[in-house]
């Protein structure tokens, strides 16, 4: 189904594909030898774990993914500690709670070069309608919700 529901949490879809999962997960999962994360195949890791923020859960899926997060982020960061281990954290607290997400390619855009962002979305509007500001219903749905400013940008010198 299209929606968010208990046990079908919501991500954007990141090209970090199963990163994750080549950790040394033994170390991170130290307290946590019979975790379904063990057991993720690559394939799942692609398809059901590879995603970031914005995320979207029901509160009680929140909650628990947060809470095993917040366990699991120290041991991620201590084998990597570079930009996305937090991320990491996050897909592995989620296959350790067998909470696949549904990875959706157009929640945001940000890496011009990245794809999977919400890009092909922009470049579908007419070139007069970019900087517009619309209240119509139309327009706003079929846009990414999300501008997220990770990267760098430049507009000649500036």
């Amino acid at each position: 189904q299209w929606k968010v529901m208990h046990g079908r949490p919501w991500a954007s879809h990141y090209v970090f594909g199963d990163g994750p999962f080549k950790l040394d997960l033994a170390h991170v999962f130290a307290n946590h030898t019979d975790s379904p994360a063990l057991r993720v195949s690559q394939v799942d890791a692609y398809n059901s774990y590879a995603g970031g923020p914005p995320y979207m859960a029901t509160g009680r899926d929140m909650f628990a993914i947060v809470t095993v997060w917040c366990d699991l982020v120290p041991g991620v960061h201590s084998v990597y500690p570079q930009l996305l281990g937090e991320m990491f954290g996050w897909s592995l607290a989620a296959a350790h709670l067998d909470l696949p997400h549904y990875l959706a390619d157009s929640f945001m855009v940000s890496d011009l070069d990245g794809g999977r962002e919400g890009w092909p979305l922009i470049d579908d509007l007419d070139q007069a309608d970019i900087c517009e500001v619309s209240s119509s219903k139309r327009k706003t749905e079929k846009l990414p919700y999300v501008l997220h400013y990770c990267q760098m940008y430049w507009i000649g010198d500036w």
